[in-house]
């Protein structure tokens, strides 16, 4: 069996034992999914800003404020974030990009 075909067939054709198909048919798919740069974070934030991923963080009330804040102290680069609450208060001293009060 060559290294760059799988083919499922000769495989099950082979007299090997079953456990000893199923350690290089998983050793085939583990060949074939392993990019050598996934654990580098440089990698992963060129890849998000290449795929222009944009996500939304919602806080509502003091903790949903509190969790929002402290990822924006954290310098989270893409995702918007923004905080709900009726406390003018603490909706002022918050750290996210948008701020809806509610209520009077």
């Amino acid at each position: 069996m060559s290294d760059n075909i799988f083919d499922i067939a000769e495989l099950a054709k082979s007299r090997t034992s079953e456990r000893e198909r199923f350690k290089e048919i998983a050793k085939k798919n583990q060949n074939l999914n392993v990019n050598p740069n996934c654990d580098d974070d440089q990698y992963l934030e060129n890849m998000l800003r290449v795929l222009k991923v944009k996500s939304l963080v919602v806080g509502v009330g003091g903790a949903g404020n509190n969790t929002v804040s402290r990822l924006e102290d954290l310098g989270i680069n893409h995702a918007e974030t923004i905080n709900i609450n009726t406390d003018a208060h603490d909706l002022y001293y918050s750290n996210s990009k948008y701020k809806v009060l509610i209520g009077k």
